[in-house]
């Protein structure tokens, strides 16, 4: 399997690797229509598990003397990633494992660590 996200081919992949979080019925008609957000897809090798977001751009870097614009476009752009990631790893616990529950356990501005309560 190949997949084709924001014009980049990734893969080649077993289809048991993957999951495509997007292309699931839950997602699509339950979670997508509520403002839940997710990753382009999961991929499994071996014991690990990799959250793929694929992106064709992103806001140059900021320095110090960035304008207050630039700075917010950056901000939104790393925040929309990681609600993009946190939304995901709680989706594949609640499907995978419904007995975890993941609860914020430090906001550090735009990345939220999570710990399994």
């Amino acid at each position: 399997m190949v997949i084709r996200e924001s014009d980049m081919n990734f893969g080649e992949f077993e289809d048991s690797q993957v999951f495509q979080i997007e292309k699931c019925q839950q997602y699509q008609k339950g979670l997508r229509p509520k403002g839940i957000k997710s990753c382009e897809f999961i991929l499994r090798k071996g014991k690990k598990q990799y959250f793929v977001e694929a992106k064709s751009s992103c806001p140059k870097q900021i320095t110090a003397d960035s304008s207050e614009e630039k700075i917010k476009k950056y901000q939104d752009y790393v925040n929309d990633i990681s609600l993009k990631m946190r939304h995901s790893l709680n989706y594949i616990c609640c499907r995978f494992f419904p007995g975890i529950l993941l609860t914020v356990w430090k906001d550090c501005g735009s990345l939220t660590m999570l710990k399994i309560a």
